[in-house]
């Protein structure tokens, strides 16, 4: 059974997969570059305010470039022409997908979602629910095979099969979905469905589901061919007589995610905690009255979540986790992930009361939010550690004996009189001091 069952991706939301739909269906958007720059404004979009941000991600993206220019990366990234990238910011625009306003300190525009999931507000964000879509496309050729098929369907069909495979993954859909998530199984009509435009006079043919399926999105699915059964001799050279056999023939065709798609990333636990972060910080907001605003606070419980799940995440490997499972006697790494986000969260709610952000200029709050969730996490992580010291002395001690012969040191020294410079060579190879050095 594979491990990994997450997507690893960028959130891209029903509201634009929705409005993009029905924009396509009033024939406003037929150009396909237009999809592709909005996935790629999704990819990169922050979460808490929208704003299409790719400095500093170069290093996941070999194609992607440093610059300061919106139209440059998405060239870079998705092979996209400079003016069917431009054509299709514009489209973005004018259908209110994006706003758009110049930056005199970089002289380039900035753009920026409108879409409700990041929208910032006194009430905060409405959501309307999303989907992930893997940073992988970017990495592969799929984007720009489908710039040239010139067919914005297509788009609708790949991000209406990750929205299937996200709802399977979150426990929603057919008894076989969710017990498969990451596996999909589509008959020959319903993928001609799928890649049929609302404003075509019919449906594509079998050749182009053979295509698109078979081919385009080959570097993200792994795909089996489901043929009928024709036990009738006259009936197999009558399909195969037809020009379109194939449509004859094919049933269905079931994909699998591939690998590179997919994450161990604890969504689920992150979604929950996010949950029970914004409801802590909304029932202590008298505390921050005057300092913060209602954004601001939501903005620092949703990094404080983000940089937790992080790390957390990563810290679940290492050898450190099973060394707290037996201390805290928890049975499994979602208990001690709870006990730990409850402490934190706390201590960090009580940091948020102490900040003085009217008094400092150049204050930045997610830059203290991101420090700060770290320091805590430290110490309340050296909390756990330092109280297995007792545990480790007497480890120590066994291990001393058996490498004792004779119950004695070489000095003459009772073995129960533990030497100290074996004590402390022993814990400092069982205990880090550092979380840097706590996942090893």
């Amino acid at each position: 059974m594979r491990k990994k069952k997450n997507i690893a991706g960028s959130r891209f939301t029903y509201w634009a997969l929705e409005k993009l739909e029905n924009h396509i269906a009033k024939k406003e958007i037929t150009e396909t570059a237009t999809g592709i720059v909005l996935m790629f404004c999704y990819n990169f979009a922050n979460t808490d305010s929208g704003v299409v941000s790719w400095n500093g991600k170069e290093k996941h993206y070999a194609d992607l470039k440093e610059t300061q220019n919106i139209a440059q990366a998405i060239q870079d990234c998705t092979g996209l022409q400079s003016s069917a990238v431009y054509a299709g910011l514009k489209s973005l625009v004018n259908f209110g997908f994006l706003a758009k306003k110049y930056s005199d300190m970089t002289n380039t525009y900035k753009y920026t979602l409108l879409d409700p999931e990041f929208t910032p507000s006194e009430a905060g964000h409405t959501t309307q629910g999303y989907f992930r879509v893997p940073f992988e496309i970017f990495e592969t050729n799929v984007l720009k095979t489908l710039a040239k098929s010139r067919e914005i369907q297509y788009i609708i069909a790949l991000l209406t099969m990750y929205k299937e495979v996200s709802q399977h993954l979150g426990g929603v859909g057919s008894r076989e979905g969710i017990a498969h998530p990451t596996t999909l199984s589509y008959t020959m009509e319903k993928m001609k469905l799928l890649l049929t435009s609302p404003t075509a006079k019919r449906k594509v043919p079998a050749s182009t589901v053979r295509k698109v399926f078979g081919g385009y999105f080959a570097p993200l699915f792994s795909y089996t061919w489901s043929s009928k059964n024709i036990n009738d001799k006259e009936e197999l050279k009558v399909c195969l007589a037809k020009n379109n056999y194939a449509d004859s023939y094919i049933e269905k065709i079931t994909f699998e995610v591939k690998d590179a798609c997919l994450t161990e990333k604890d969504y689920a636990s992150k979604k929950d905690e996010l949950k029970k972060m914004e409801l802590h910080l909304q029932r202590s907001f008298a505390d921050y009255k005057g300092k913060l605003s209602p954004f601001d606070v939501q903005r620092v419980g949703k990094i404080f979540v983000r940089e937790f799940s992080d790390f957390f995440d990563s810290f679940k490997k290492s050898k450190m986790a099973f060394v707290l499972k037996a201390k805290m006697k928890k049975t499994s790494t979602k208990k001690i992930r709870e006990h730990i986000f409850i402490k934190a969260a706390l201590s960090f709610s009580t940091s948020l009361t102490k900040i003085d952000k009217k008094n400092s200029f150049d204050f930045d709050l997610g830059a203290w939010a991101i420090k700060k969730t770290m320091e805590i996490l430290d110490k309340e992580i050296h909390a756990i550690v330092d109280d297995t010291t007792s545990d480790i002395h007497k480890k120590a001690h066994a291990a001393y004996i058996r490498n004792t012969k004779d119950k004695k040191d070489f000095n003459g020294v009772d073995s129960n009189t533990v030497s100290l410079s074996f004590i402390k060579a022993f814990v400092l190879k069982n205990k880090r001091l550092s979380i840097s050095n706590l996942i090893f």
